[in-house]
């Protein structure tokens, strides 16, 4: 059972390996559009992570 909301805090604190860069797409990918989901980040706007 997936839960209504996901809070993801926290992106890019620390990096991310191939693998797991990988899953992370993937969760997201499954949720997108279906269910609501608040990613948190404290990395700017320009931060390689977010562009």
């Amino acid at each position: 059972m997936a839960p209504k909301l996901l809070i993801i805090d926290e992106i890019g604190y620390l990096p991310f390996s191939l693998e797991e860069a990988k899953l992370f797409f993937q969760v997201i990918a499954k949720r997108y559009e279906r269910s609501a989901m608040i990613l948190d980040s404290n990395l700017p706007a320009r931060s390689a992570l977010l562009s």
